[in-house]
């Protein structure tokens, strides 16, 4: 078989995928926690001397690349991963669901419906699927008859949230929320974002009239990039620390993590996460306990690019991948 190159990877290709919800709830209802457990890592990219995609998932149990047949995603960008499917736009602005085992598809409407007038404006400049989406996580999952979901989307380039719910014809901007966000997600059943600056805002009542609080007021850091997990049902702040590279214009050189605590509205700083490990990129920021899940490393953060600033400029992407330990602050390639 042809060596694979990660360095070939263009943003639209790359992105660290799992079917993180059904290994959790499978590991939670299993009688034998020592079971081992094939942990699959799904990843887009391309041969050396060839133009032709692939998919293909790394089976971190085995080190090994496992190939899937190809997905509807040819000229379209995969801008998340959450709960089995994963959300894919493109640069017509159509955005749909694809579930890659069953290929199931549900069909979104238009992100030109929520769109401002100056987000609206890129898409003359061709530069609608890599600019406007830049990260989108289920809400809530379809149900078996691929009903009652709803999606939200980090978009513009004000990165703004906005929100969809099945039978809804358009989507929602939620002005009320603020903007510049970089991550959002779930946690006890409470949907979480958190902008450049570290502000966590929750918001509820997503179906109706949305109420948005702050958990987390900004805050001063050193950073490139925040994100947000769920971990061991806690709800931690992850930064992301980049730096210059002479060959690809930038890199990731460390990760720090931060506990929130909801009652002070403050945050402290770990020095390890234990037995877990934390999955960051255009995936639904997750963690996975390695006690269930074989092959994963303890202590670490497994990350992918995700750095769509760089992409939109023209900066080479999709070669930011790597294994992060939090004990020595080395990296290790993924």
């Amino acid at each position: 078989m042809q060596e694979i190159s990660f360095f070939s990877m263009t943003i639209q290709r790359i992105v660290l995928m799992t079917e993180i919800s059904e290994v959790i709830e499978s590991a939670k209802r299993s009688q034998a926690p020592d079971t081992p457990s094939q942990f699959m890592v799904p990843h887009c990219c391309h041969y050396n001397n060839s133009t032709e995609d692939f998919s293909c998932c790394f089976n971190i149990s085995s080190n090994k690349f496992h190939h899937l047949s190809q997905l509807d995603a040819q000229g379209k960008r995969i801008c998340g991963s959450s709960g089995g499917w994963l959300i894919i736009v493109g640069n017509n602005l159509e955005i749909f669901m694809l579930n890659p085992l069953t290929r199931a598809q549900i069909q979104l409407p238009s992100v030109s419906s929520f769109l401002d007038q100056a987000d609206a404006s890129m898409q003359v400049l061709g530069k609608a699927s890599t600019v406007l989406i830049h990260k989108a996580i289920l809400v809530s999952n379809p149900a078996g008859n691929l009903e009652g979901y709803s999606v939200m989307v980090i978009y513009g380039d004000s990165r703004k949230l906005g929100f969809h719910k099945e039978g809804d014809h358009s989507w929602t901007s939620l002005q009320d929320a603020g903007s510049f966000y970089d991550d959002a997600v779930l946690c006890d059943k409470v949907l979480y974002a958190v902008n450049e600056c570290g502000k966590v805002n929750a918001i509820r009542e997503l179906g109706n009239s949305p109420v948005v609080e702050e958990m987390v007021p900004p805050w001063f850091f050193q950073g490139n990039k925040v994100y947000l997990v769920e971990l061991d049902e806690e709800l931690y702040i992850v930064i992301r620390f980049l730096e210059q590279s002479p060959d690809f214009g930038y890199r990731t050189r460390n990760f720090k993590v931060y506990e929130v605590d909801f009652y002070v509205k403050l945050h402290d700083r770990i020095r390890g996460i234990g037995e877990w490990a934390i999955f960051l990129g255009h995936n639904q920021s997750a963690s996975l306990s390695t006690r269930r899940v074989e092959g994963l490393k303890e202590n670490c953060i497994y990350f992918t690019d995700d750095n769509t600033d760089g992409y939109k400029d023209g900066i080479f992407g999709g070669h930011d991948t790597g294994v992060f330990h939090l004990d020595d602050g080395s990296i290790e390639p993924l």
